[in-house]
């Protein structure tokens, strides 16, 4: 057996218990110091020494890798031990390996820096309480009883100690509260010699009962970090310069959930800043050891507890990571095999008889150079070299503090390497034990990865019978879960090796598994994996999909989706310009490319500076691809194709990509079905983009237009140079593009506002993004020939406009060779040009004037609708503004565009200020008899949409048929004049209709004259009876007329028709005729009352009701009321005048 010839280690057999193998000088005087260790001791021992100032810390490495075994010897090599024989040899050890490291531990012992080692354990409820004990603990174990400080548990006990030595309390009140509160004393000592909180509140509940009355206050510090400092006070006194606390296992106290965890993250904040506090020679140091980096544990924080918290406290403490380098890990395996006499016969024989395997393996480059041949091969013989790699890389990934890669060597484990060299006596320890091993971790395991991978591995494992198969795919998951495959590839040929086994024999039963759907592999590079739960049904579905509904695709479509390198950057060319131009990049059938004529139409669906194509080539020649370039004559267009014809496998994932999202967009999948499915679809995507780039990347043609033989990164900036020659430079990222952030649009608005304002100062400070815009494109371009001549370009182009221009128009061409200025500078150019010409500009919206803002010349630069018109003004045309300013009391702002926006304005609101009556007149109804110019003149203003400066200059000259600027005002002041006079006018004529009705003449006021007429058809002696209309008119005539006539028949017309002339919206003065036509043959036929019975009413009447008079008064109301729309007023009176008639 191998037994005879190697052993474990025994130091590999137990681990290491930091606790209780302090000073354990037999463990410490194993150990074996190697570079990495001593990287991470330097670091300790460097603050210890002052040299940073980094003493709180967490020890960051995954299991198993020896964190406890350092901080073991660590804290020996600080304690209070440097005249001891073990630390003089250790120190030797550390000499041969890190002499930097060697002299700062002797200038610890010449300095007599001493640390006592104080261990946290995690494993007590309350974090108080362990760092109180592991205190006590060490203090006791250095034989420092005398500095142990007091503590509110040391009173308690003190207490009882006390009350038991009186009899008379033991036996009366002290017993009695025992026995009522079921507190048991002996338990209850033990629990405050073990600082338990529920042991003090217990006492405290005891005390209450003993000494009723007087609240329990025993006077001595309770804050666990104060405690601490007051004991490194003691120290220093004793030949200690500090304390070193090893927070072991810190990674449980982390994820334990606990309650109190935000209170005790702020008690290990506290110790921190004590750390911080200290210096050389009274110091404090803490080392909380994890498996992972702090900051990963916080996505098992509870709710309530505030990552930010948690940051802050990770803010306090220096990660430092100890993960030993594969060297090192060799050789530490290596030592852990113990080689007894005869071995190197055992292992020469082995490596000569399986040298074409040895040969295999170093032929993977994962163990180059010379040194493996003795380390790997033989010194850690009979491990595979590949169950070494593998262990290392998984113990990382899974290892708990059950197994490590330290227990895999020395467990008595039926799948440990210690019960392989118990049993066996030839062979080689091969990867699938590993997974055997560590099989248990991987069902626990945190990540999904590596338990998916074992939850499939278990899944095919149940259904084999045969040994070589279970193997096989044993060392596939392990393989797999390190994920590794540029150094670990997942092939037949790497399995073969890791298992010992021949490659031929190993290939057949890996094809026997794919047949079976067990495994698959990948046509591309040949990496195994295991097939999916549904891998057959899903392979039937693409199947015949393939053959049906996909037997004939264009597969140049499809790989434009994939493919995620759309665009090329001429790089060179956009550092020297400061812009970003770029090259769409399109896939392109062969058939599809030999039949286009221009590639326009590409150029107006994709926006780009250029055009990439990647040829699917079917065609040995070349050629045809040439000829057609030369035909085409696109300088814009480069055609990239492989120098080889492309491999179905390319055409074959690409009709397996479709078919795979055909499979994923159907309704009735079930969950598992599309996780597999969508697995395989984002490794389908994976080959496909891998084949693109061994085409396209590594091995390919190009053809152009531009003459030049050039590297492919050149070419795409020298086609650019020759594409834009004329160099604008704006140096702004944020504005030289197509599209502009919203938020920074709002900078470029106060930029354009401030040119088009002619704004003197540039109100805005040296960092704002408005002086980054300013800067990056006037600024920087003041002195440029080009983008002066750019800016005069423009102006003449919109000067020498002889209508309205589409604004599209003028730009369009600066965004195409020879320009190419990007949509987001225009707007600003724009601007400028505007500024620098005079103020006649106008701007529409199809026909409509806008204003001249930022917004809308935004807008302009990209939509169709918008045109300026440019208008040369005269000087007539200034002095009439000028004059019409004046008319309608305008205060301009001496800018002409601005004070005909003014104007306009001003004269419209004249307009809506007129009497409803003048403002209704038009064309075809005209009442007023207003002048045709008059009329459209004024409807022109009180249409919806006025045109400022057509409305102010160019409708007028048309309306009035004015020859001059001159005329056009005179007639204008006409208008107004008519418009006064014209309603004055009207009411007269209404005024001597009215009179004609009432039969007088024309010089007798309408007072007086209807007053006249009053008197000759109603006598005094008698009262009329009217209608409401008619008692309106009546009341009128006879208190509210005055001498003016203007002003009275205004008031006759509101009695007469409710409305006053001037609200009148048309001509309703024969209406108000009719009415009071009505109203003189009421008067004229009025029933009346003689007075003889209006008296006779009132004599007999009684001067109050009696309750049956008001109830027949309340009957003939409600009578009266009923009937109100069904019979007259005069109806009512002549029905009520009989019955008076009756009853007298």
């Amino acid at each position: 057996m191998y037994s005879r010839y190697f052993n474990i280690n025994k130091n590999f057999q137990s681990s290491i218990n930091l606790e209780l193998d302090l000073n354990n000088e037999a463990k410490i005087s194993e150990y074996i110091p190697t570079t990495d260790i001593c990287d991470v001791m330097k670091h300790y021992v460097k603050s210890v020494l002052d040299i940073n100032k980094e003493r709180a810390t967490t020890l960051v490495g995954p299991y198993g890798k020896g964190k406890s075994f350092l901080l073991l010897v660590l804290t020996y090599l600080l304690g209070n031990n440097k005249n001891r024989d073990c630390w003089k040899n250790l120190t030797l050890k550390i000499e041969n390996v890190d002499i930097e490291l060697y002299d700062l531990l002797i200038k610890i012992k010449n300095d007599n820096i001493n640390l006592l080692p104080v261990v946290i354990n995690s494993n007590y409820d309350d974090i108080k309480q362990s760092f109180q004990i592991a205190l006590n603990d060490s203090l006791k174990r250095e034989h420092l009883d005398d500095i142990i400080p007091e503590s509110v548990f040391s009173v308690c006990l003190d207490l009882l100690d006390k009350w038991e030595k009186n009899e008379s309390i033991k036996e009366g009140i002290l017993h009695k509260c025992l026995e009522l509160h079921n507190i048991n004393l002996k338990q209850l000592r033990k629990e405050l010699k073990l600082f338990s909180n529920d042991g003090y509140k217990k006492f405290v509940t005891l005390y209450d009962c003993v000494i009723p009355g007087i609240p329990f206050n025993p006077l001595v510090n309770n804050d666990i970090v104060k405690t601490y400092d007051n004991v490194l006070y003691q120290l220093n006194k004793n030949n200690y310069s500090g304390i070193f606390i090893v927070f072991d296992e810190f990674s449980k106290f982390l994820e334990s959930g606990s309650n109190t965890l935000m209170a005790d993250l702020k008690i290990i904040q506290d110790f921190a800043e004590l750390c911080a506090r200290g210096s050389k020679h009274s110091q404090t140091n803490i080392c909380c050891v994890t498996h992972k980096s702090f900051s990963l544990y916080t996505d098992k924080l509870k709710k309530d507890i505030s990552s930010t918290s948690f940051k802050t406290v990770e803010g306090r403490f220096k990660e430092i990571k100890f993960n030993r380098s594969l060297d090192e890990n060799y050789q530490l395996i290596a030592s852990a095999i113990i080689k007894q006499d005869g071995y190197e016969k055992i292992v020469n024989n082995f490596m000569n008889n399986n040298s074409l395997f040895y040969d295999e393996i170093t032929n993977l480059n994962i163990f180059t150079g010379d040194r493996y041949n003795v380390l790997l091969y033989k010194e850690c013989f009979p491990l595979n070299p590949l169950t070494v790699y593998g262990l290392i890389h998984l113990s990382e990934l899974v290892a708990q503090n059950e197994r490590t890669l330290f227990t895999f060597l020395s467990d008595s484990d039926e799948n440990s390497f210690k019960t392989f060299i118990k049993n066996y006596d030839s062979g080689l320890f091969n990867l699938d034990k590993v997974y055997d091993y560590f099989a248990t971790l991987f069902q626990k395991e945190e990540t999904n990865f590596i338990r998916n991978v074992w939850y499939r591995c278990e899944s095919i494992l149940s259904k084999l019978d045969d040994l070589t198969e279970k193997k096989i795919v044993k060392s596939i998951a392990i393989i797999t879960m390190i994920n590794d495959y540029d150094k670990l590839p997942c092939t037949d040929d790497l399995i073969s090796l890791s298992l010992n086994l021949d490659n031929e024999y190993i290939t057949n039963i890996i094809n026997k598994l794919i047949s079976k759907h067990y495994l698959r592999r990948n046509i591309l590079n040949n990496m195994l994996s295991f097939s999916l739960s549904n891998s057959k049904t899903i392979d039937e579905s693409i199947e015949l999909l393939a053959k049906t509904k996909y037997k004939n695709l264009k597969y140049a479509d499809i790989l434009n989706n994939i493919n995620d390198k759309k665009y090329l950057l001429p790089r060179r060319y956009n550092e020297e310009n400061k812009i970003t131009r770029f090259y769409k990049v399109i896939f392109m059938d062969e058939e599809e490319f030999v039949n286009i004529n221009s590639f326009d139409l590409y150029f107006e669906e994709h926006y780009c500076d250029g055009i990439v194509i990647n040829l699917l080539r079917k065609s040995l020649n070349d050629k045809l691809i040439l000829k057609k370039i030369k035909e085409i004559d696109d300088i814009k267009v480069i055609i990239k194709y492989p120098k080889n014809v492309i491999d179905s496998h390319l055409f074959d994932l690409t009709k397996r990509n479709i078919c795979l999202n055909d499979i994923l967009c159907k309704k009735d999948l079930d969950e598992i079905t599309y996780e597999e499915v969508s697995m395989l679809l984002d490794e389908n995507v994976t080959d496909i983009k891998n084949l693109i780039d061994s085409y396209f990347e590594n091995n390919y043609s190009y053809a152009t237009a531009y003459l030049g033989k050039l590297s492919f990164s050149s070419l795409l900036s020298k086609i650019m140079d020759k594409i834009y020659p004329i160099k604008l430079i704006f140096n702004n990222e944020l504005l030289n593009k197509k599209n502009v952030s919203t938020q920074y649009q709002k900078a470029i608005n106060h930029v354009i506002e401030y040119l088009l304002e002619k704004h003197e100062d540039f109100n805005y400070s040296e960092t704002s993004p408005e002086s980054a815009i300013k800067y990056s494109v006037f600024d920087f371009n003041e002195n440029n020939f080009a983008f002066r001549s750019l800016i005069e370009d423009i102006k003449e182009k919109i000067k020498n406009s002889k209508s309205k221009i589409e604004i599209v128009n003028i730009v369009a061409e600066y965004t195409l060779p020879p320009y190419g200025i990007r949509q987001g500078v225009l707007p600003l150019i724009l601007a400028k040009a505007i500024s620098e010409l005079s103020d006649n500009l106008i701007i529409y919206y199809q026909t409509k004037e806008v204003s001249l803002s930022a917004n809308n010349l935004i807008k302009a630069v990209s939509d169709k609708n918008y045109y300026f018109k440019f208008s040369k003004s005269s000087v007539d045309q200034v002095n009439y503004l000028e004059k019409m300013k004046k008319l309608f009391n305008v205060t301009g702002q001496d800018n002409f565009r601005k004070d005909t926006i003014i104007l306009s304005e001003t004269i419209r609101k004249y307009f809506l200020g007129l009497p409803n009556i003048i403002r209704s007149c038009k064309e075809k109804n005209n009442y007023l008899s207003l002048k045709l110019e008059t009329i459209q003149y004024k409807s022109m203003f009180l249409s919806f949409n006025i045109n400022p400066f057509e409305s102010v200059f160019i409708e007028p000259k048309r309306i009035f048929n004015s020859k001059n600027y001159n005329d056009m005002y005179k007639s204008i002041i006409a208008m107004i004049d008519e418009i006064e006079d014209s309603l004055y006018n009207f009411k007269l004529k209404i005024i001597n209709s009215v009179k004609n009705l009432f039969g007088f003449d024309s010089n007798t006021s309408l007072k007086m004259g209807i007053h006249e007429w009053v008197l000759k058809n109603v006598s005094e002696a008698n009262k009329l009876i009217l209608n409401e209309k008619n008692k309106l008119i009546y009341d009128c005539i006879n208190e509210a007329m005055n001498y003016d006539d203007v002003a009275t028949i205004n008031l006759l017309c509101k009695a007469a028709v409710n409305v006053f002339i001037e609200d009148w919206s048309a001509d309703i003065s024969a209406t108000l005729i009719e009415n009071l036509n009505t109203f003189t043959n009421e008067i004229r036929n009025a029933s009346k009352i003689d007075d003889s019975l209006s008296e006779l009413i009132i004599s007999n009447a009684p001067e109050e009701l009696s309750p049956m008079g008001e109830l027949l008064k309340n009957n003939v109301e409600s009578a009266l009321s009923e009937f109100s729309e069904s019979v007259s007023t005069e109806e009512k009176i002549a029905i009520l005048k009989e019955l008076i008639k009756d009853l007298i």
